[in-house]
């Protein structure tokens, strides 16, 4: 397999020329961070061939093995039939038989371990090769934000650059026969199991929307209540943002809509598909702060933690 391909090699020098002449300081930013990227994408693309010609090689010493198991299966067989068609016992075609059915195990262990070193070596090439995908289209929105002077996106390129990956996602949906009080439970034991299965290192959440009922506000608040009583009692330190704040970083917008939300946050996530509305915004939410947290040692104020 070749190696992935890493374009735009002199980007971050046409970055870096234009803040000089700019006047904006952030724009040095912009080019120390395109020149970042177009390193970490080549090292991807190193590492995607490596990966990609190590599974290469483990298919054909699987395929290899396979190929001696069937030899020693037909040996074995041969004995077989030798001993049924035998009047009288033959002890050193006996042993012959089981040491072949020995060998046989042995080998078939050895090709199933050849052929998971091949999967994981061919999975580890997609996510190297994803990486630099997703470094060159962090390097050309970089690019746009030094041209265009809009700061949002660069924080989407970013956002790009971390290629971060969702390990779980979903929604937690409550019987409607549940009274208030019992889905607030279920809320919380159902977040301890995903605490404790998947062991996140933080909590973020949305910080308090404003609604026009008051009785949406008390649910509101009282859901949120019950997440941040199962990220404390785990000892999880819990950080908020504002809504606008997670639609800037995520879309470069702060009055995207839900639908936009959605969007980026499959194609920076790489998913499959689409998340729903609900578990997209809990993405966003996440990925904002990862971006805050890479994002606060060039001045950009950080989370607030609650």
């Amino acid at each position: 397999m070749e190696e992935a391909e890493v374009p735009l090699e002199n980007l971050q020098e046409h970055v870096h020329h234009s803040a000089e002449h700019s006047g904006e300081t952030w724009i040095s930013w912009v080019a120390l961070s395109t020149a970042i990227l177009a390193v970490l994408a080549a090292i991807a693309g190193l590492l995607s061939g490596k990966h990609a010609n190590e599974a290469m090689m483990n298919q054909i010493e699987a395929s290899d093995q396979w190929g001696y198991y069937q030899a020693k299966s037909i040996k074995a067989s041969v004995l077989d039939a030798k001993i049924a068609l035998s009047t009288a016992p033959n002890e050193s075609d006996a042993a012959k038989r089981d040491r072949y059915e020995k060998e046989q195990e042995e080998i078939k262990t050895e090709a199933e371990h050849k052929q998971a070193e091949a999967k994981s070596n061919f999975h580890q090439h997609e996510v190297f090769a994803r990486g630099v995908t997703m470094f060159q289209i962090a390097i050309a929105i970089a690019a746009v934000s030094a041209l265009t002077r809009k700061r949002g996106f660069w924080m989407v390129s970013l956002l790009f650059g971390i290629a971060a990956r969702a390990h779980y996602f979903g929604t937690i949906r409550n019987a409607q026969s549940l009274r208030s009080s019992s889905c607030l439970v279920a809320i919380r034991d159902r977040l301890i199991e995903l605490i404790r299965e998947h062991e996140p290192d933080c909590c973020a959440l949305e910080s308090v929307i404003y609604v026009q009922s008051y009785k949406t506000a008390i649910l509101l608040g009282a859901a949120r209540g019950a997440a941040i009583l199962a990220a404390a009692e785990n000892g999880l330190p819990v950080f908020e943002y504002p809504p606008t704040r997670i639609k800037q970083a995520t879309v470069g917008r702060g009055g995207a809509g839900k639908d936009q939300v959605a969007f980026m946050v499959r194609a920076l996530l790489g998913l499959t598909e689409t998340p729903d509305a609900d578990a997209a915004d809990a993405l966003a939410i996440g990925l904002t702060h990862v971006r805050a947290q890479e994002t606060v040692r060039v001045g950009i104020p950080g989370a607030t933690q609650i």
